[in-house]
């Protein structure tokens, strides 16, 4: 009974050694991906600047028949 308790124990740490790793890596991985989520929200704001730059001016001449 002695081993098994001992077995059992081990078990036991070595679960929750791998939890606490899982649980570092879901963090890593987290902050990644909201990294990411942050580039790719400034590169659309930038790619809608760019595309309001690009709007064509209207020319003023066309309406001024006065």
């Amino acid at each position: 009974m002695d081993a098994a308790a001992r077995d059992a124990a081990r078990r036991c740490v070595a679960v929750q050694a791998e939890n606490a790793m899982l649980h570092a890596r879901t963090v890593e991985l987290s902050a990644r991906l909201q990294s990411l989520v942050d580039l790719i929200q400034c590169m659309q704001a930038g790619d809608a600047m760019y595309q309001y730059q690009q709007l064509p001016l209207v020319d003023a001449t066309i309406y001024n028949y006065y």
